[in-house]
């Protein structure tokens, strides 16, 4: 037992110095001692230090079969894909499972993908139900993504509604977001405007506009701020209606302020 820790805090040195083949030999001889977490790190540094996912795989795996709970997402992974071990699809959803069980969010997020999409054979939606109830349960689910944060709530309000799941594209999300980012550069454009002509022209009246521009960029800019653009259809046109106010209040402020200045 302290060979094993010293190997591995040998290893852990090695890493912190940059010395990463040193650390993977440490580790691995620290696992083969017994201490079969070693497997997992010295798989961490071929994948996200060396960039080599064909040996890491052999790596995860060694650790997810000595029971390391942080292994089992990346030994599913590289099971899944090969790396550096056998395509094994049935290896790939046991290792998920036990991940699942355990509550991990990225073994219950994979699995439902898979489960829902036919990746490891057939459509299983009720099994794909489970697992993105199961994610959604996980501690890891507050700190998720929101990419997978949204499929996850897409796909169980599915099950809600009666109806299929609605994937957006990655075109329309651009689509999206680029409206929404216009919206918001026309009212702080707006404010801009409508400020600068009050501080130079000393007219109260310019206070209405942008009472008016102050809302409506706020309406436009929040929902950004918490990332929930809203995309629905009467939003949707409720916020086509405001980019159009925006751009008559700005040419009219322009014309104000023209005159003002007696252009």
């Amino acid at each position: 037992m302290e060979n094993q820790d010293n190997l591995k805090q040998q290893g852990i040195a090695f890493d912190k110095a940059g010395e990463k083949q040193k650390a993977i030999e440490c580790f691995q001889k620290a696992a083969e001692s017994g201490d079969k977490v070693c497997y997992l790190y010295a798989g961490k540094i071929y994948q996200f230090d060396l960039h080599d996912e064909q040996k890491a795989g052999p790596y995860f795996v060694k650790a997810a079969e000595g029971g390391v709970p942080r292994a089992y997402n990346y030994a599913s992974l590289a099971c899944k894909k090969g790396n550096g071990v056998p395509l094994d699809l049935a290896k790939a959803e046991e290792f998920a499972r036990k991940g699942m069980e355990m509550g991990d969010f990225y073994c219950a997020y994979n699995l439902g993908v898979w489960y829902s999409s036919g990746e490891l054979g057939q459509a299983d939606p009720a099994k794909a139900k489970e697992a993105f109830q199961s994610a959604r349960g996980s501690v890891g689910y507050p700190k998720a993504p929101k990419e997978a944060k949204d499929r996850i709530d897409s796909y169980l309000a599915s099950f809600e509604t009666g109806k299929p799941e609605q994937k957006k594209s990655s075109s329309e999300d651009n689509w999206i977001t680029a409206f929404y980012i216009t919206l918001a550069v026309l009212g702080l454009a707006g404010v801009i405007l409508v400020s600068f002509a009050y501080v130079q022209l000393k007219q109260p009246a310019w206070f209405g506009l942008f009472a008016l521009f102050l809302p409506m960029m706020a309406y436009n800019v929040i929902p950004f701020v918490f990332k929930k653009a809203r995309n629905s259809v009467p939003y949707f046109y409720i916020d086509l209606a405001f980019a159009l106010l925006y751009i008559v209040a700005i040419l009219i402020a322009a014309i104000m302020w023209q005159k003002a200045k007696g252009l």
